[in-house]
């Protein structure tokens, strides 16, 4: 439910609150706890091996795959449809052009990669600014550094600090 009274504050006693104070996200109400336990049992560096792959198969083939991108203290996500996913798997495509979800007040496009070979998923590149339309001069970006011209882009990680790219679970 939602408080009506504060529990006592040290000093301060009870608080009435004039209007219901709401939780504004999903991330700690009950149910979101038990589905992200449940997706740990299920998916989990523990879990059956087997189950987890027919999981991963069934969720990715109909519904297409989340990659999150972490790192810089906060998390973007980029979405993978179905026929992405069925294009990288066969080597028809391995390279993908996309754009996160907005998350801190922004969002990024991404130069995404997939190994076929370890089956597994690398950021190329990552722009950030206000033009996100304008792809990243790779050729013109040195490695381990950031351009500011003509879009602010890095090779390998945004420019704010996300550097890691994976299937979120």
């Amino acid at each position: 439910g939602t408080w009506v009274l504060t529990p006592p504050i040290e000093g301060l006693g009870q608080v009435r609150t004039r209007y219901p104070i709401f939780p504004l996200h999903e991330h700690g109400n009950t149910a979101w706890k038990e589905v992200k336990a449940l997706a740990e049992l299920m998916m989990g560096k523990d879990a059956n091996k087997d189950l987890r792959d027919i999981v991963e198969e069934t969720r990715e083939g109909e519904y297409g795959m989340e990659l999150k991108l972490s790192g810089g203290g906060h998390e973007h996500y980029v979405q993978m449809d179905p026929n992405d996913l069925q294009r990288a798997e066969s080597g028809a495509q391995t390279d993908f052009f996309k754009f996160s979800t907005e998350a801190n007040g922004h969002q990024h496009y991404v130069f995404v990669q997939y190994k076929p070979v370890t089956k597994t998923w690398s950021l190329g590149w990552c722009t950030q600014g206000a033009d996100l339309t304008k792809p990243c001069p790779y050729a013109t970006v040195v490695s381990g550094s950031c351009s500011t011209t003509p879009v602010n882009c890095c090779p390998a990680q945004c420019p704010d600090g996300h550097n890691a790219l994976a299937p979120s679970v």
